[in-house]
């Protein structure tokens, strides 16, 4: 209901203007119509002149939006976006979470579904290995991109302007010794991971665990998302690499499938 729709003062440490122009968004959203200044002034008790720069700042960044004609304010499309990249994070996740189980059980390693956001690597869902012994994830967890599996088959098909951006912005930090951190370096192994269809991290940011992934794409064929797996490197071995590679290969591929993404369309 729009009159349950308040400030919490009482919350310690909150910056009041955040809290404010959010209660602002929360009550336009419960009314489904458009609302003058005057109302939302009275409403919460505040001065108008102070709910009227908050609604400017949230007009010029378009999560309100102001009727030419009659001056009165409603959500914006902004909103309607933020929607948008929620319910499709969401979607790759319900559609990705019967693959990662099965790979989990595959490879008998822990499997991982991961997007970019702000040059790392999130993971937004995994399942755990059924081995005692395993690679340790968790959802929300971030890694660096230029030195995980995960990380590297998402920046592979980044343009080259927004992957030298990334890596003026983040840098290429050494975690090991096998962390590749020479730009060039980096693109070229990025162009054997376009070619090949996968990443290998081999001890790159943690030693002893090796990892795999590969690319998840929606129905445009744009790469939204990476499915891996990780594990010791012990169980991890070169030998096997092939099978574990194809295992994972073809979970990106059951995962993009879903998303409406077919190869040859």
């Amino acid at each position: 209901m729009a009159s349950e729709v308040e400030v919490r003062r009482e919350a310690p440490k909150i910056i009041q203007s955040l809290d404010k122009g959010l209660a602002l968004l929360d009550f336009l959203a419960a009314e489904g119509r458009s609302v003058g200044l005057s109302e939302l002034a009275r409403k919460f008790g505040w001065d108008k002149s102070g709910v009227f720069r908050l609604l400017s700042t949230m007009v010029r960044r378009g999560y309100v939006e102001q009727d030419p004609q009659s001056g009165r304010y409603r959500l914006g499309l902004r909103v309607l976006e933020l929607a948008g990249v929620l319910s499709r994070s969401l979607d790759i996740r319900v559609q990705a979470a019967p693959t990662l189980e099965a790979l989990a059980l595959n490879s008998r390693e822990t499997s991982h579904l991961a997007v970019l956001r702000q040059g790392e690597v999130l993971i937004i869902d995994q399942q755990s290995s059924p081995e005692m012994i395993a690679a340790n994830t968790f959802v929300g967890m971030r890694e660096p991109a230029h030195c995980t599996a995960l990380g590297k088959v998402l920046l592979a098909f980044l343009s080259e302007e927004k992957l030298d951006d990334l890596i003026e912005g983040k840098g290429l930090r050494r975690y090991t010794g096998r962390t590749i951190v020479r730009a060039d370096d980096l693109k070229r192994h990025l162009a054997k991971v376009r070619e090949d269809g996968y990443a290998f991290d081999n001890e790159e940011y943690d030693v002893g665990v090796r990892c795999l992934a590969a690319p998840v794409r929606n129905s445009d064929g744009k790469v939204v998302a990476a499915v891996g797996i990780s594990g010791p490197a012990s169980r991890l071995t070169f030998d096997q690499l092939e099978r574990y590679a194809a295992l994972v290969k073809a979970a990106s591929e059951e995962v993009s499938g879903r998303l409406g993404y077919h190869r040859n369309a």
